[in-house]
């Protein structure tokens, strides 16, 4: 077969055409014959608003061909589908890799004391005070119980800070509440509620959620057998926008380590996939703290009572 334009002139037409099913059809692949198609055509899908791609590699004797899939759907996979480790292995070729749907962050156990039960209690406490937000455990997929995961659905992006000053009370400069907007004649509340979900609404009548993740808490060896984190990225926050597949440490050395890992499942926005996890991790942090803080000060108390 013959086209004007070569492989890179056909691909390219093959995916503006499926626009027209994007709605019917989750993915289209199509074979390369050369590596250097895949710059062209990635970038072709980027300029159509595409982000969610894959990149794969066949290889049958002597003979090489790679593999494009894209989806104009929600639907995330995992990142060993999206990136072969040939690929990888080009460094000039880093901007042609889809963006993780994968990150780690390792948590060590500063205190002994800290099981994976008072974690577990944190991190579904953090779920449970997010509104517009469903979650559910996941049972064990072995008896060790060794660790656990949640599912999350977001129908709304309930942890930014826009949304956060909206569910705090309205107070005067002389501390005096406000009523609530639209509040009813038989009162005012306490709290001014959140905007309803501005979502669409699918087929069925149910709201169709932003963002769809899977997390995983778990117990693993000592952070020093895994990947250090880069010297150029925050201690703080764990974002997935500078590398592949991010780990992230808060300690040097500790024998137990607490690994929290996330899976994109579901969503459009890469931002609000990325801003729930930089909450969430933010949060686990900021509970840490609490708890050896106050860990701390019972441990002082106990020794100025038995002196």
């Amino acid at each position: 077969m013959i086209t004007s334009g070569g492989e890179v002139s056909f691909i390219n037409q093959l995916i503006r055409d499926s626009l027209a099913l994007k709605d019917h059809v989750r993915w289209f692949t199509s074979l390369c014959g050369k590596f250097s198609t895949l710059t062209e055509v990635v970038k072709t899908f980027k300029t159509l608003q595409g982000n969610n791609y894959a990149l794969g590699e066949l290889l049958q004797g002597q003979t090489r061909r790679w593999v494009i899939g894209w989806s104009w759907q929600d639907w995330r996979v995992r990142d060993a589908l999206c990136k072969p480790s040939t690929v990888e292995s080009f460094r000039s070729t880093k901007n042609l890799l889809p963006l993780p749907n994968e990150i780690d962050y390792h948590l060590p156990s500063l205190v002994m004391s800290v099981s994976l039960k008072d974690l577990t209690t944190r991190i579904t406490q953090i779920l449970a005070s997010l509104p517009d937000l469903s979650w559910q455990m996941c049972p064990l997929q072995n008896g060790d119980g060794e660790h656990v995961s949640w599912e999350v659905t977001a129908f709304r992006k309930s942890w930014s800070r826009a949304e956060r000053r909206k569910r705090k009370p309205c107070t005067q400069p002389t501390g005096e509440r406000l009523p609530a907007k639209n509040a009813s004649s038989e009162g005012s509340t306490d709290r001014v509620r959140a905007e309803p979900c501005l979502t669409e609404s699918s087929s069925n009548g149910h709201p169709t959620p932003i963002m769809k993740v899977s997390l995983t808490l778990s117990c693993t060896p000592s952070i020093e057998e895994h990947e250090k984190q880069p010297k150029d990225c925050s201690s703080k926050e764990a974002t997935s926008s500078q590398t592949d597949k991010a780990t992230f440490q808060l300690a040097p050395s500790s024998d137990v380590v607490y690994k929290l890992d996330i899976r994109w499942l579901r969503g459009y926005e890469r931002d609000i996939f990325e801003s729930f996890w930089n909450h969430l991790i933010k949060k686990v942090i900021q509970c840490d703290e609490k708890f050896f803080t106050a860990d701390k000060a019972q441990d002082m108390t106990g020794m100025m009572t038995i002196l």
